[in-house]
């Protein structure tokens, strides 16, 4: 896991996994997020310089993906949304810290009819540093435990469960786990209309403390925590169609291209 390659190819499919990833998330929470993401995508690359590469070595790349990361991921920091930023970033072994608390969810939207549980992905931090320069995978800085909390609302007061604190952390792609949902605490959380969830992560030893709602170690305070629904169906149900909103379709298809059309003409216009 990890950025181990200063070849410009492998750092362009790094950084494409990460986009490509996050909006894969975001398009499975809501038809309009690939929209938001292009959109913030373009105003994220202008403050980062356009993620450009200030050198060949693998932290130099690293940490111009991580500058481009940074500014997009704050564009989302009131919003549940930034939870689907870090997962497309983890999932390429980008974290905000070295030690981190990134969690994502199986399905966006349960199916209240469903006999098992959702089943959760957690990334607890690089399974990588730097030496010289370069990615080393010795000594790896991710934390190697972790709970899940999850509750019907927001203040977790009500239905809460835990996972307990668990072990397994690998390394790949960051350090990472994965938790179902045992069936008795489904029973319990599938009636509500949402089920919330957070991650909090920490050493052997239980220190070094990081959690899913102050991403980055701080760096976004304050996160609102993950959430999907619970319904009768398991889908969202609403998405516009080629057959039922073509318009809508098709703005949604073109905008991206326009507003980044639309900023490189103010952009020239500047210089």
């Amino acid at each position: 896991g990890g950025p181990g390659t200063p070849a410009l190819h492998s750092d362009g499919q790094m950084i494409a996994w990460s986009l490509w990833s996050a909006r894969r998330e975001l398009a499975d929470a809501n038809f309009l997020g690939p929209l938001g993401l292009s959109i913030n995508l373009v105003a994220a690359e202008a403050s980062a310089g356009a993620g450009v590469l200030t050198g060949s070595t693998d932290q130099r790349v690293h940490d111009s993906f991580v500058d481009l990361y940074q500014q997009l991921v704050q564009r989302y920091a009131s919003s549940r949304y930034a939870h689907k930023i870090a997962t497309g970033f983890a999932r390429a072994g980008f974290f905000l810290s070295p030690r981190d608390a990134v969690i994502d969810i199986d399905d966006d939207y349960l199916d209240r009819d469903s006999a098992t549980g959702p089943t959760f992905t957690v990334w607890t931090g690089r399974d990588y540093t730097f030496s010289g320069g370069n990615a080393v995978t010795t000594s790896p800085p991710f934390n190697t435990q972790f709970e899940i909390e999850l509750a019907n609302d927001d203040a977790f007061s009500t239905n809460l469960v835990s996972s307990g604190t668990l072990g397994g952390v690998t390394a790949g792609a960051g350090g990472s786990a994965t938790w179902t949902v045992p069936t008795s605490d489904w029973n319990t959380l599938k009636g509500g209309d949402f089920l919330y969830y957070r991650l909090t992560t920490t050493d052997s030893g239980g220190g070094n403390t990081r959690t899913s709602t102050n991403l980055g170690n701080g760096f976004l305070a304050g996160v609102p925590p993950a959430r999907a629904v619970i319904n009768g169906t398991g889908t969202c149900g609403c998405g516009p169609t080629a057959t039922s909103f073509p318009p809508l379709a098709i703005v949604v298809t073109m905008l991206p291209l326009v507003v980044a059309v639309v900023w490189r003409r103010r952009v020239r216009g500047r210089d």
